[in-house]
């Protein structure tokens, strides 16, 4: 067993990514989304998220089956899991948030932009 650092740091147009852990069985990052910045319309064919709010506020999009959309506020202490296959916008409302996102492993070709 051994202390290590981040795994990486990825530059987004949102803020930024810090990969803790990325392997078969899980990947833990934490995502630091800037006030008014927002991801992308996506989802994933693969992978699992669960989202803690450890800092900050956030809105998440999420865009049902029939096209409805649901946006729930989050905050701190706040989880949100969501599956694969399912739409979703994350948007920073305060002015920085950080989320700790554990899902299953990550493969860039994963996420699907709508």
């Amino acid at each position: 067993m051994q202390v290590s650092k981040p795994v990486k740091i990825k530059q987004k147009s949102w803020g930024h990514e810090i990969w803790l852990h990325n392997s078969n069985k899980y990947c833990g990052k934490i995502l630091v989304i800037k006030s008014n910045k927002s991801s992308s319309l996506h989802y994933h064919k693969l992978k699992d998220e669960t989202f803690y709010i450890q800092e900050g506020r956030i809105l998440v999009k999420i865009v049902s089956k029939d096209e409805q959309i649901e946006e729930l506020e989050m905050s701190k202490g706040d989880v949100l899991d969501i599956p694969k296959g399912t739409k979703h916008q994350i948007i920073g409302i305060a002015e920085e948030s950080e989320i700790f996102e554990v899902s299953t492993q990550h493969f860039d070709d994963d996420s699907i932009y709508v």
